[in-house]
Formats: C-alpha cells, sequence, structure tokens
C-alpha cells in the first residue's frame, strides 16, 4: 500500500461506498463497523453513497442497523435519490416518468412529486397505444426486467421521452459471483432505442457528492470518498475534486493495482478501514 496517509484532520465529511467497503451482501466487512464507530466519535460527518438503485433509504438504515452503524435518513444517498433530485430541479414536480428499475428508484421518485406512468398503464398498454407519452424514461437495475417492459421503454423514448440513467455499472458482487447490473438494463435500452442517456446520475458523474457536498455545507478540500472501484467511486471523487481512498476488501484486490490508470488511481490505497 501507498505510505501516504490521509491526515483526518484536515476531514470534515467522510463519504463512504457501501458494498465492498462496509458489507458484502448481508455481511459485515472485517473492521469496518468499528472504523465507522470511530469516525463518528471523531465528530466526522459521515455520509453513505451507493450505486445500488434498487433499495429505499429506509431499507439502507435498516441494514446498517443490523450491523450495530446507526445513521438517518439524510445520511443515505443512492443513485436513485441522486437522480431524483436532479431530475425534479430540471422537471418540476408533477412531471411523468415510466421507470425501468425496482423500489428504491420509484419510491425515490414518488417522494419528490414524480408522477409514475407504470402506476397508470401496464406495459401491452403503453406498447400498443401511440397517445400513451411520458416527459421521461429513467433506467436502472430491474431484476424483473421483462421484454415488455423493455418494449415499453423504447416505445416511449421513440415518441420523445427523455431517456435517463442512474448509473452504469456492469456488474453487482454477489455471494455466487458478479452479476449483471444497471449498466447490462441501460444498454439494452439504448440498443434498442438508439438513443444513449441523456445523463448517468450515479457515480462517477459527480453530481451526487456535490448533492452531499451541498447538504453538509463542506468545501470539496475537506471531504473525503472511500470506495472500492477505481471507475466509479474514485473516479466520481477526482470528477468532485474531492479526496480519494481506495479499499481492498471490495472488487478491487492488491494483485490490481499495478493495472489501475493514472486518471483513475486514488490518493491512497488501504487494506481495509482500519488503516485509514
Amino acid at each position: 500500500m501507498n505510505k501516504k496517509r490521509l491526515e483526518l484532520t484536515d476531514v470534515d465529511l467522510m463519504i463512504f461506498d457501501m458494498d465492498g467497503v462496509i458489507y458484502i451482501g448481508a455481511e459485515p466487512i472485517q473492521h469496518a463497523v468499528e472504523s465507522v464507530k470511530k469516525y463518528y466519535n471523531l465528530n466526522k460527518k459521515i455520509a453513505f453513497f451507493t450505486n445500488n438503485s434498487t433499495l429505499t433509504g429506509q431499507a439502507y438504515i435498516k441494514k446498517l442497523d443490523c450491523m450495530s452503524i446507526n445513521c438517518h435518513l439524510e445520511q443515505i444517498y443512492t443513485s436513485s435519490t441522486v437522480s431524483s433530485k436532479a431530475i425534479t430541479e430540471q422537471y418540476g414536480e408533477k412531471s411523468m416518468a415510466f421507470v425501468v428499475g425496482e423500489e428504491g428508484l420509484i419510491k425515490s421518485l414518488e417522494n419528490n412529486n414524480i408522477q409514475i406512468l407504470n402506476n397508470r398503464y401496464n406495459t401491452d398498454e403503453i406498447i400498443k397505444n401511440n397517445e400513451i407519452r411520458c416527459d421521461f424514461v429513467v433506467a436502472g437495475l430491474d431484476r424483473r426486467l421483462t421484454y415488455e417492459k423493455l418494449a415499453a421503454a423504447t416505445q416511449l423514448i421513440n415518441r420523445g421521452a427523455e431517456f435517463y440513467a442512474t448509473n452504469d455499472d456492469s456488474s453487482l458482487p454477489h455471494k455466487y459471483g458478479f452479476l449483471p447490473g444497471a449498466g447490462a438494463v441501460v444498454s439494452a435500452i439504448s440498443v434498442a432505442s438508439g438513443r444513449s442517456p441523456l445523463k448517468t446520475f450515479g457515480k462517477p458523474s459527480p453530481e451526487g457528492i456535490m448533492q452531499i457536498l451541498d447538504f453538509y455545507k463542506v468545501p470539496a478540500h475537506k471531504a473525503v470518498m472511500i470506495g472500492d472501484r477505481p471507475e466509479t467511486d474514485i473516479l466520481c471523487a477526482k470528477n468532485a475534486g474531492i479526496s480519494s481512498v481506495l479499499v481492498l476488501t471490495g472488487v478491487t484486490s492488491e494483485k490490481d493495482i499495478c493495472s489501475i490508470p493514472q486518471n483513475l488511481f486514488p490518493d491512497i490505497i488501504i487494506n481495509n478501514l482500519a488503516e485509514l
């Protein structure tokens, strides 16, 4: 690991990725829980930021609580909450969305008073009725994805709906290995419609970190992002102008370090959170 140390006295805000940093699946990673508690005791502001769009903020609070990590809803940022906030600021409340995604994305949009086309019509009606339209289609990971849902999204985009993505992660870690991520869903819609998303809001876009910095009123030089993926977590930190720490408890292992491109190389590399 590199010898440079991050001076915690210079950091006011710590932003943690979750899967691969705090836990893998339902199991906390060694040293993660006690490390987060230590940072709380040091009066650090802490936010949790995941690209996973499937769960609600309340679900993440419950998951962390089961690992003895206490947090509040305002500390949880997902690609769904980040997307919904940004979209609402652009389109305003009461705009209409078609969602290719799960509960986390649907609830986040509804919490921002976005209307959900899926609640009004089934996919067959949307496909067959050229008069059914919406303001935008937003896609994330959808583990109940059907051909009909892809067809409906494609039809709506062809009828003029804008296209957005929560994130474009190609895979997600699972106890059985790596499974298809949101990027696989987004790519299917892109290929079918011939349109790429106007914007992808999750990491490595700086959108989420900028929302976090704004909420906590912390300048960029006082914040750090801790993650396990150079192409998302570390690049996101760089895009937002904050410090970055790569922890080797998730996707990236020690053997991968030499192959990390220079533009994705973190400020600090640690084996686990206890080393920070």
